[in-house]
């Protein structure tokens, strides 16, 4: 039993390290329908066109509306099946140039920030904004309106969130040298996938408080963050140790600096609206 464990184990650990297998030419010689060029592989050298292309189905239209949704060829399942068991090595494959098997992540960003937002609702996290009563209770008019803006432009909010991740992460963990290679446009392609990934287990427990009527915050906060450091573990190689405290200082310098922007931002409106 231990034996076939470890054998086990050591396959899976295999395989997050190099889940992708492709098919190797045949032979077999094919006609593009498009150009009528004759080739062998999967592509037609000439135009491109795949060889997989043939009259339309309903098979076909059924997979090019999956596709539009993340569910067909470069799937979203994909994403989440690899994000949830391989997530460092998924984002570093994907950075490393491996990017036809997976959905493309700021599509999914979109799709899964409204999933959110729709579960919220539903769940009943999602509650509504009222600027009037914020401001009868005190509140600074400017501070209302940055956190109506927040709400309602909240791809705008996780975009800025990304943004100052990464530009974090690329200094924080670009101090160690086996990260320096990293450059800040791939450093935002890191936190948009982990985004996608904090989302898919933010649907998780969404769907448990719809199910159950149970939520604990505190469980949700933590699991978000053992996964955060599992993905910086695998996508940058360093030591537990290492990954878990650049991890929490990053949090903190983010969450930081980010309510100084929100600040100066309200202070801009605020003066300008004086001064006008």
């Amino acid at each position: 039993m231990k034996k076939t464990l470890k054998s086990r184990w050591e396959s899976f650990r295999q395989w997050q390290r190099n889940p992708h297998s492709f098919f190797t030419n045949t032979g077999e010689k094919h006609e593009c329908l498009n150009c009528g060029n004759s080739y062998h592989g999967n592509f037609c050298p000439v135009c491109g066109q795949s060889r997989a292309v043939t009259r339309f189905t309903w098979h076909g239209v059924l997979t090019g509306a999956m596709d539009v949704w993340g569910l067909g060829g470069r799937s979203m399942p994909r994403n989440i099946q690899h994000l949830i068991l391989r997530p460092g090595y998924m984002i570093a494959d994907y950075l490393a140039g491996k990017r036809q098997p997976y959905f493309p992540p700021f599509k999914m960003l979109f799709l899964m920030v409204a999933l959110v937002a729709l579960l919220k609702h539903y769940a009943g996290f999602d509650v509504n904004f009222d600027e009037d009563a914020a401001i009868a209770k005190g509140v600074n008019k400017t501070a209302v309106y940055v956190i109506d803006f927040i709400m309602e432009h909240r791809i705008v909010a996780t975009l800025s969130i990304i943004t100052l991740m990464a530009l974090i992460v690329r200094w924080f963990f670009g101090a160690d040298k086996r990260t320096k290679s990293t450059n800040l446009c791939e450093c935002i392609y890191t936190q948009v996938w982990m985004m996608n990934q904090l989302l898919i287990f933010s649907v998780v427990f969404n769907l448990l408080k719809i199910v159950t009527g149970v939520y604990i915050e505190n469980i949700e906060g933590i699991v978000l963050f053992f996964v955060m450091c599992v993905t910086y573990k695998q996508l940058f190689g360093l030591r537990w140790w290492s990954t878990v405290w650049r991890t929490a200082v990053m949090l903190l310098l983010t969450f930081t600096v980010y309510i100084i922007i929100i600040f100066l931002f309200a202070a801009t409106i605020e003066i300008s609206q004086q001064l006008g």
